[in-house]
This record gives C-alpha cells, sequence and structure tokens, in this order.
C-alpha cells in the first residue's frame, strides 16, 4: 500500500462578499466611488509592490469614506471567522490600502512582512483583468522582502507546482499568509482594477489560555 502524505500545506481562503455586502446596502457602485474619492484625497501614490498604478499608503479607518469602512468591518468579521476554524484568538486588521490599477499597471512579486495574514478584497474587477499569482514560499525572498523576484511555472501538478494563478471575481475576498509572494501581471483592459489590501494581526490570544 502507497501512502502520500502532504507535507506543510500552505491555505489561501477565498468567499465572495456580494449578498453581505448588499445585505447592509453596499453595492460595488458606492465602493468604487470611494475609492476614487480616496485618490482625490491622497492624490500622491506610495510606491508599494504597484507599478504605473496608485496606491493610497495606509487609510486611517475613522477618516476613510463610510461605505469602505463598513466593507472592511464586514472584511475584519469574515476574517475572523476563517481563522477561528482553526486557530484560538482574534485577529484584526493591523493597516489596509487602496490599489487601482489602470491599463499597463501591474504589481511586482512581493510579500507583507511583519503581518500574520494577509489579504485583498476587490472592488472592480472584469473578466479580461489579470489573475493573481501566488508563488512557491522561498524563505530567503522573504527575509529580504521578495520584491523583484521571479519564477518559472512548473507542471501543472499541486504537488510539484510552483506558481499558481487564481481569478478573482468582483466581490471576491483573498486571505493568505502573508509570507506567501505573489504578484499581479499586467493590465491589459481600459477598466481599472480596484480593489482594497490589507494586513491582519493577533488582536487576542487569550482563548489559547483557557483550560
Amino acid at each position: 500500500m502507497i501512502e502520500q502524505i502532504n507535507l506543510f500545506p500552505v491555505p489561501v481562503w477565498r468567499v465572495n462578499l456580494t449578498e453581505p455586502l448588499e445585505e447592509a446596502g453596499i453595492t460595488f457602485d458606492i465602493l468604487q466611488e470611494s475609492a476614487y474619492q480616496v485618490k482625490e484625497k491622497k492624490t500622491k501614490a506610495i510606491l508599494k509592490s504597484g507599478r504605473n498604478s496608485y496606491q493610497s499608503g495606509d487609510l486611517k479607518r475613522d477618516k476613510t469614506p463610510l461605505p469602505l469602512q463598513k466593507a472592511l468591518s464586514l472584511v475584519e468579521h469574515v476574517t475572523n471567522t476563517i481563522y477561528r476554524q482553526q486557530w484560538k484568538g482574534k485577529i484584526g486588521i493591523l493597516n489596509t490600502w487602496i490599489n487601482i490599477n489602470g491599463p499597463g499597471s501591474y504589481n511586482i512579486r512581493h510579500t507583507h512582512p511583519m503581518s500574520k495574514f494577509s489579504g485583498v478584497f476587490w472592488i472592480k474587477s472584469v473578466e479580461d483583468h489579470p489573475k493573481l499569482v501566488f508563488d512557491e514560499y522561498d524563505y530567503a525572498a522573504f527575509n529580504r522582502g521578495s520584491v523583484g523576484f521571479t519564477r518559472d511555472e512548473n507542471a501543472n501538478n499541486e504537488i510539484i507546482n510552483s506558481r499558481y494563478f487564481l481569478k478573482p471575481n468582483m466581490g471576491d475576498m483573498m486571505m493568505f499568509p502573508s509570507h506567501l509572494p505573489h504578484m499581479v501581471e499586467e493590465n491589459k483592459t481600459d477598466v481599472d482594477r480596484i480593489s482594497c489590501s490589507f494586513n491582519l494581526g493577533w488582536v487576542s490570544l487569550e482563548d489559547e489560555e483557557e483550560e
């Protein structure tokens, strides 16, 4: 009998938030307008992983447009639901920022040091927008910030594949370990791709101390 043991799997969680957003009276048109409001107020883009794109830099939650505040509260609730399925305690959003990727923009390969989990919520995405690309974890690259490194695609087998391409839909939220390298290829459409990225960290570990 042959037994296969898959060691050290790396989870990526995905959930679509369209329905709970609609129940809260929040539409994607409103969220997109809120993202552009952020850009109007924070006109100077911060250079992170984005190239030819707009990244707002860290947002102050109480000064963020109300629809985005409500959406982020939902994100925090959902990410905690995911977290508590496997761990104890509570996580919260450490920082968050808006990404507006216009035509010709892309995000170079990077990780999110100084956080436990990271994620992204798509406010605007169309069929031909580029996919989110995840690469195999590289410890040395993570310690260097892993910006600008590349990796060729290998076999399409989940055991030996070193790269995955995930197509996001509007309303999707993905959560993943912060050390997992990822990138976004060039936007070859004439439609802005809008998302809200965030980092998560521990708020409380008290549950782990309970007997």
